[in-house]
């Protein structure tokens, strides 16, 4: 189901990460996946807010199982976006900068593809999302 409240600000979010790359980098099929992953992965991101306690907000009861993943996430995201931008490379740094953005727009996609898995085969198996995750130990 298609939620204009959530996906409109999410393209218009990647329609201005694309300009920004464009403007920066002057690479057009860059600035284009930029866009299009940022656009996705915070679409997908506002979407799931309600499925996963704690998504967006910190209040999850979680513990510290999804202290762990996130970090890795942060840390595994954190150490691609640096190789990426980093002076090893032998492009512009708004080149670099640009890659780095990607890489972001690619990492945040991907997590949210793996919670709309996980989310589909608690639920139906049909592909839609009708189980919402609940807080491990918390049996109301």
């Amino acid at each position: 189901m298609i939620d204009s409240r959530t996906w409109l600000p999410a393209i218009a979010l990647g329609l201005a990460t694309s300009g920004g790359v464009y403007w920066l980098a002057g690479v057009p099929l860059l600035a284009a996946y930029v866009g299009a992953f940022w656009a996705i992965g915070v679409g997908l991101t506002a979407y799931h807010a309600d499925a996963i306690p704690g998504l967006l907000r910190g209040n999850s009861e979680w513990g510290t199982t999804a202290r762990l993943w996130s970090g890795a996430f942060g840390g595994l995201l954190a150490l691609a976006t640096t190789a990426v931008m980093g002076p090893q490379l032998p492009v512009s740094s708004e080149t670099g900068f640009a890659l780095g953005l990607l890489v972001i727009g690619v990492a945040v996609t991907m997590a949210n593809v793996g919670i709309g898995l996980a989310l589909s085969l608690a639920g139906d198996g049909a592909g839609t999302v009708e189980t919402r995750v609940e807080a491990p130990g918390n049996d109301s």
